[in-house]
């Protein structure tokens, strides 16, 4: 199954996800200089959430984000930089793909401060 009309309705906002490539010399991280848009949900709740190494880590919300199409050759990872509609890069804490009955459904967006 596509990601459904019902469901991008409820996606009102556009994110963009630009890849991760290599670290500096200096340690930071560089980016591709073109990024990915995809529809997407923002709920900005602070609250507490166990990170993978077991401590307890406050996150800013979830964003929920759909891709153009299941098939699309395109998927995100958390070294990848997100975004926001505000111009904001949050880190991303998390992030979870989500599979309906078939194929790829949409993916769920831990946002870090």
């Amino acid at each position: 199954m596509a990601v459904d009309k019902e469901l991008l309705a409820l996606m009102p906002d556009t994110v963009v996800w630009t890849t991760g490539q290599s670290l500096s010399n200096y340690g930071t991280p560089t980016f591709a200089s073109t990024g990915h848009s995809m529809a997407a949900r923002i709920s900005r709740k602070v609250s507490d959430i166990r990170a993978k190494d077991g401590t307890v880590v406050a996150s800013q919300g979830i964003v929920w984000c759909a891709p153009s199409s299941p098939s699309d050759s395109f998927r995100p990872s958390p070294e990848d930089r997100l975004t926001l509609p505000d111009g904001t890069t949050p880190a991303v804490m998390d992030l979870e793909i989500l599979n309906d009955e078939a194929e790829l459904h949409h993916y769920k967006v831990t946002l870090g401060f």
